[in-house]
Formats: C-alpha cells, sequence, structure tokens
C-alpha cells in the first residue's frame, strides 16, 4: 500500500495528475469508476482501482484493487454512517487490576 497515497487527491486537477480515467458508469444514483494510477511502480502490479460510489450523497458504496496476476481485493460498504454521535461511555475503561503509568516523564 506503501505506492497509494491517501487521501486520493485534493482536487480534481490533482486527481487527473495522479490516475488515468479508465471508465464511469452510471446506474440510476450509484456511480462506478476504474481508474489506473499513473505511477509507474503502481501500474505495474495494478491493473484498475474500481470505485462505487452514491451520486446524490458521495459516500462510497465499494472498493477493489485488481492486481495485474488477476487477483482483486475488494470491500463493500453498508450502512454508512457520517459522524455519529457516540456515547461518552464508549470511552469509560474499567481499569480495575492494571497499573496506570504516567509515560510523560
Amino acid at each position: 500500500m506503501g505506492m497509494m497515497s491517501f487521501p486520493f487527491a485534493r482536487d480534481f486537477g490533482d486527481f487527473q495528475r495522479q490516475f488515468e480515467t479508465l471508465s464511469i458508469t452510471t446506474e440510476g444514483t450509484r456511480c462506478h469508476l476504474e481508474v489506473l494510477p499513473r505511477d509507474a511502480q503502481a501500474r505495474r502490479f495494478l491493473s484498475a482501482l474500481k470505485l462505487d460510489f452514491n451520486t446524490t450523497s458521495g459516500h462510497l458504496l465499494g472498493f477493489e484493487m485488481a492486481t495485474r496476476d488477476g487477483s482483486a481485493l475488494r470491500n463493500e460498504f453498508t450502512n454508512v454512517q457520517v459522524n455519529p454521535k457516540i456515547p461518552s461511555s464508549v470511552f469509560d475503561f474499567d481499569f480495575t487490576g492494571y497499573e496506570v503509568v504516567d509515560a510523560k516523564n
């Protein structure tokens, strides 16, 4: 993953400098984008990066890396929640049985 930097691009011009667009298709509110990094080292390993996103919300629905050897790794995202309220109790830890040491000194 060292050959890829995130975020993908700061703006559209940066995106165009970093990626060659292979295809764009839409079906309803779903857009499928296939790109290939322009970086020579990345191109040696990847045949495409495939992104599916919702055109209304902008949420990423799927991400796939297709490699030159024919394998692929795909992640699908469902029930996307952006900045949900997190109860403060999530950050309450029971340190019973542990010694807390201040590492600042």
